[in-house]
């Protein structure tokens, strides 16, 4: 299980076995876009990525990615680092937005130089005390760490952003040549199992990609 970043760069090697109803019988329940390269993977984990910020520290919030930019928050934000692939994506999301595609990273490098200085963490994990403690007001952070910040009583707030919301999808595979095959198909078919994902979504705000699964009315206000 590895962000699809990752398994994506030798996906066409060989090296995973592929995934069907008959050896992962939940497959069978997935939505169409969670079906990965030649069957080889399964996106079984979705988490959204929103902006958040201090509501005791932002008069005026972000309405999206490119208002990290605005000099009203100059010395706020906190980022990630570019090994993660937070960071990755919103490089890419940068070479659109501000130069000649999702490959112009010279220009998405420029433009993230303009908002520094910033610390850049590693996880989400690492982020969530510097909005905890007002260390940083505003900063893109995984939906369930808001969830869980809030629950704290955390003066804390998020918005989608206007330009669309970026997502961490974890994908599962298992190695063709492996020697317990069987054991990774068996827990892949758990990670995809309706209560799981039920689970996963009640705990952690992991969007469900078992279409079967139906979320409760407490969390139809996230946007999963």
């Amino acid at each position: 299980m590895l962000n699809e970043k990752y398994t994506a760069m030798i996906r066409n090697d060989g090296y995973f076995a592929e995934l069907t109803p008959d050896n992962v019988p939940n497959m069978a329940d997935v939505i169409e876009p969670a079906v990965l390269k030649g069957n080889t993977a399964v996106t079984g984990m979705l988490a959204p990525l929103v902006i958040a910020y201090g509501t005791d520290l932002v008069s005026e919030p972000p309405k999206g990615w490119a208002d990290l930019w605005d000099e009203r928050f100059t010395g706020q934000l906190g980022l990630y680092k570019i090994t993660n692939s937070a960071a990755t994506m919103m490089a890419m999301w940068a070479g659109e937005h501000f130069g000649s595609g999702r490959d112009d990273i010279e220009t998405a490098v420029a433009k993230f130089k303009e908002l520094g200085p910033f610390p850049q963490i590693g996880y989400s994990a690492q982020l969530t005390p510097l909005l905890s403690q007002g260390q940083v007001a505003v900063a893109p952070i995984d939906l369930g760490e808001v969830k869980a910040m809030q629950e704290a009583g955390i003066p804390i707030d998020y918005v989608v952003p206007e330009e669309g919301m970026l997502v961490f999808d974890h994908s599962f595979s298992v190695f063709e040549n492996s020697a317990d095959k069987r054991l990774g198909f068996d827990y892949i078919n758990f990670a995809l199992s309706p209560e799981i994902q039920l689970s996963m979504a009640e705990n952690w705000l992991i969007a469900p990609t078992n279409k079967t699964v139906e979320l409760p009315e407490e969390l139809q206000k996230w946007p999963l």
